[in-house]
């Protein structure tokens, strides 16, 4: 008869165990612990290391700290994330850092090998002066923490020794030509055409590097856009209200920031 009897009685549904752990390892505090963790066994390490547990050697051409480097780099970079998107965390981003340091260590290691390979291409000589190779190891240390850090510097890195070894390059004893860290694309807001306007709107940005551009966000809201070229992006206004931080996330993670204000 009465039939908002089992509504009433019906006992709402717990999440499981593993979805409360992803809940909560994907929230900043989440992230933050986990890289907590990732720091505590990068000291534990470093002590190892200094304490001769570990050999001082090198894997192939690599010196043995160059992974600790890069993963140095990625966790840094990943605490900034926590600190740097107090307003604005993505839960969804949450993967990407838990997994930047072990990214970080593979990232740096190839990339110093690509560098080296890039030595030997134009006829230099690995082989540091007598009493330099501290010197060249503080280098690679370096380029590791860099790479870790910024992974599209990596990515640059890579591409100019693969041009330097398949294109004509230099011929071998000439002293021309040297490797260097080239400076990743700057990425830059310069102007938004409507900073105040309703959902729906078009907005026309302008900038550079805005072709590195993966995500565009309201406050909380996901925007649409469209990358028009390197300096233009043209984005749809999602539902908000109030004024709003626009954030465009670049591959790294980083952010670039306008404000908007709903009409």
């Amino acid at each position: 008869m009465n039939t908002l009897a089992p509504a009433l009685t019906e006992k709402p549904k717990r999440e499981s165990w593993p979805a409360v752990a992803l809940r909560v390892m994907s929230s900043r505090e989440g992230v933050f612990a986990i890289q907590l963790v990732f720091v505590a066994a990068l000291v534990a390490l470093a002590a190892l290391y200094v304490d001769g547990v570990i050999d001082r050697k090198t894997i192939g051409t690599i010196p043995i700290a160059v992974p600790w480097w890069g993963a140095v780099g990625a966790v840094l970079l990943s605490l900034s994330a926590v600190f740097d998107h107090r307003e604005d965390w993505k839960e969804d981003m949450a993967i990407w850092h838990w997994a930047r340091p072990i990214f970080g260590v593979f990232m740096s290691s190839f990339a110093i090998v690509a560098f080296q390979a890039g030595v030997l291409a134009v006829g230099k000589d690995l082989t540091p002066a007598t009493g330099a190779l501290n010197t060249q190891n503080l280098l690679y240390y370096v380029l590791a923490f860099i790479i870790g850090y910024r992974e599209e510097t990596a990515r640059t890195l890579i591409k100019r020794v693969g041009d330097v070894i398949i294109g004509p390059g230099e011929t071998p004893g000439s002293t021309a030509t040297t490797i260097t860290v080239p400076a990743a694309t700057a990425s830059t807001i310069t102007s938004l055409d409507l900073t105040t306007g309703a959902p729906g709107a078009t907005v026309t940005v302008l900038g550079t590097g805005l072709s590195q551009v993966q995500s565009v966000a309201f406050g909380t809201a996901t925007a649409n856009f469209t990358i028009d070229s390197d300096t233009q992006l043209t984005v749809t206004v999602p539902d908000g209200s109030g004024p709003v931080s626009v954030v465009f996330t670049l591959p790294t993670g980083d952010p670039l920031t306008a404000q908007f204000t709903y009409a």
